[in-house]
């Protein structure tokens, strides 16, 4: 029998079929009148491969660790909204 960590981690190596985003960059100002994006609003849609179905509690999982080791929304000083598309 596998265990629940080494079932988790082959759910989370199963190939992603297609990704798709739909990303908004709000622009703003900061304290120094300079001109800042200062909000992203990504809109993600993930399918998997034929037969497999990930449940909306896994898909929220999975974007919450991508969006935690992004290099973009780690740089940015302003807020990243995930609007999870399933």
């Amino acid at each position: 029998t596998q265990s629940r960590s080494s079932a988790a981690s082959d759910v989370y190596k199963r190939q992603v079929s297609s990704y798709e985003d739909h990303a908004i960059a709000h622009l703003g100002k900061n304290s120094k009148l300079q001109m800042i994006v200062n909000q992203i609003d990504l809109n993600p849609k993930v399918s998997f491969d034929d037969g497999f179905d990930v449940s909306s509690e896994e898909l929220e999982k999975m974007h919450d660790r991508a969006h935690r080791y992004c290099f973009i929304a780690n740089t940015l000083d302003s807020g990243v909204v995930v609007n999870i598309n399933s």
